[in-house]
């Protein structure tokens, strides 16, 4: 369940690696699939979005009778720990994160984004700042009544790591791909 933050910090270490992208455009893109928009009343989005999670709760005494009989899926696992104590968790790393690293794309790119092109057909006209003006916010450290239980520090940081490695990897043989496709021409 990753935030927007968590989305730059993974584009601030695809950076790190491959420093000839375009900062503003590839910091900007990392957070378009998260653009869609949601309806006035925010029960459903465009495009819609399909989420789930496996079940941790089970493993904390508290929230095991609660979750007696219920599946390992998202909304599940929502019925027992509030998404605001779930995101507590998110935004505690995410914060932290923040405060080490002033330069992040989260300061230098997205925060005071006015416009950006419409280059995702799927994605309403002027999706992405739009968006962004609804979630750009600062996260805060306050711990969760559960801490943890949704992941653990390490689960999250080793996400964020392979994320970014996934990432730079794909990056890396897709430009492969055209150099060796603009060679045959």
């Amino acid at each position: 369940m990753a935030q927007w933050v968590s989305h730059c910090i993974v584009a601030d270490r695809v950076l790190a690696r491959l420093p000839r992208l375009d900062r503003h455009a590839f910091c900007v893109g990392n957070l378009a699939p998260d653009c869609n928009l949601p309806n006035e009343d925010w029960s459903s989005f465009t495009p819609s979005r399909e989420i789930t999670h496996r079940m941790r709760a089970r493993a904390v005494p508290a929230l095991r009778e609660k979750a007696e009989g219920l599946a390992e899926t998202w909304d599940d696992f929502k019925k027992l720990i509030s998404v605001q104590e779930r995101l507590k968790d998110v935004h505690c790393v995410e914060r932290e994160y923040l405060d080490a690293h002033p330069d992040s794309c989260y300061f230098t790119e997205l925060r005071d984004l006015e416009r950006f092109p419409d280059y995702i057909d799927l994605l309403p006209p002027g999706a992405i700042p739009k968006k962004g003006r609804m979630m750009l916010y600062l996260p805060a450290r306050e711990a969760g009544s559960f801490p943890f239980v949704a992941f653990s520090r390490e689960e999250y940081a080793a996400f964020l790591d392979r994320a970014a490695a996934l990432s730079s990897r794909a990056i890396e043989e897709a430009r492969r791909a055209v150099e060796e496709e603009l060679r045959r021409k």
